[in-house]
């Protein structure tokens, strides 16, 4: 079974704009927390990747017709869209540049 491209890229996209933006409050001395998105996102990407590399099995046992393996990809590729966008919605000020007043 492939994994379709675009769930790949979204999922590598969300990560590295996700690290860059923690790396950007780490040099404000700042540490933001983990929401509970990013930990739903990271718990269907766990499933997904057994499944995808038993080739789904054991469902494909029951039922060769649906692919649950796939399924779990794009919830996952779906998760980690939206817990990305909430990150960074909730981290925007770190992505701002200070003004004067808030300068050192």
């Amino acid at each position: 079974m492939a994994i379709p491209v675009i769930a790949t890229l979204i999922m590598i996209a969300r990560d590295l704009i996700v690290d860059v933006i923690r790396l950007i409050a780490a040099s404000q001395n700042r540490i933001l927390a983990a929401n509970i998105f990013g930990k739903i996102k990271t718990v269907l990407q766990m499933v997904a990747i057994p499944l995808v590399l038993l080739n789904d099995w054991p469902f494909v046992l029951f039922d060769g017709e649906v692919n649950i393996a796939l399924i779990v990809v794009y919830l996952a590729t779906l998760a980690s869209l939206l817990s990305g966008i909430i990150y960074v919605y909730q981290n925007r000020d770190v992505l701002r540049e200070p003004n004067k007043h808030e300068r050192k």
